[in-house]
């Protein structure tokens, strides 16, 4: 495999997880994340981002692979939420 890699849409921040591990995350803050931890905001505007996830491609195993991702939001009162991802893994 040559490269892993994400297109994901959001508002407000999201961590992901491959086979129970972090592989990444986008507005959120550095260390441990709960349920509560709010995120930073950020206003997808309608554009996907592309994410270089190449590095946790260790993470991937032969077979079935887990991705689950956690959405979380700037405000306890947000009226708002916006996802949607997609998991490119190329190969030579």
């Amino acid at each position: 495999m040559t490269a892993l890699v994400g297109e994901a849409i959001y508002d407000d921040g999201f961590v992901a997880y491959l086979n129970g591990v972090e592989l990444g995350r986008a507005s959120m803050p550095a260390g441990p994340i709960t349920a509560t931890t709010l995120a930073p905001g950020y206003e997808t505007g309608d554009n996907y981002a592309t994410i270089d996830w190449t590095a946790g491609k260790g993470l991937l195993v032969a077979g079935p692979n887990v991705l689950a991702v956690e959405v979380h939001q700037a405000s306890g009162s947000s009226s708002d939420l916006t996802f949607d991802l997609a998991l490119r893994v190329s190969a030579p």
